[in-house]
């Protein structure tokens, strides 16, 4: 499927459940570039965006949402996947990224908070 594809029949879905009563405020979706172009469509002409004149309703927006979800899952099988003792990850300082040496995130300290918390939740705790 390609992203004039897509469009049409993310549009069609749209229209057709706002017809039946239902409220679409949003399309979540990954970063993937046929997603991108596809409610790239839904202005004129095409430009990538986060706000899109709703098809039904021009007066309302259609909100495009990169599945935030879906990213920081990436980034945890990325981190999860690093071979270094401790499964590290190293980033820059933010404040100040010429700084180093760079910054570490210990996968393994994650690990140890897990079963720490863990451990100590009962069922009344829910």
């Amino acid at each position: 499927m390609d992203g004039e594809k897509l469009f049409a029949v993310v549009k069609k879905t749209i229209v057709e459940l706002d017809g039946i009563g239902f409220k679409v405020i949003g399309v979540v979706s990954d970063n993937n570039s046929i997603n991108r172009k596809a409610m790239s469509n839904f202005s004129v002409p095409p430009k990538l965006s986060i706000v899109y004149p709703h098809p039904s309703d021009s007066s309302n927006s259609l909100l495009f949402v990169i599945d935030s979800v879906h990213i920081l899952k990436c980034i945890r099988n990325n981190w999860i996947n690093h071979k270094n003792a401790g499964q590290c990850c190293f980033f820059p300082d933010f404040e100040d990224h010429n700084k180093f040496p760079l910054l570490e995130a210990n996968f393994c300290t994650l690990k140890q908070l897990y079963d720490i918390e863990s451990n100590g939740l009962t069922l009344k705790d829910l």
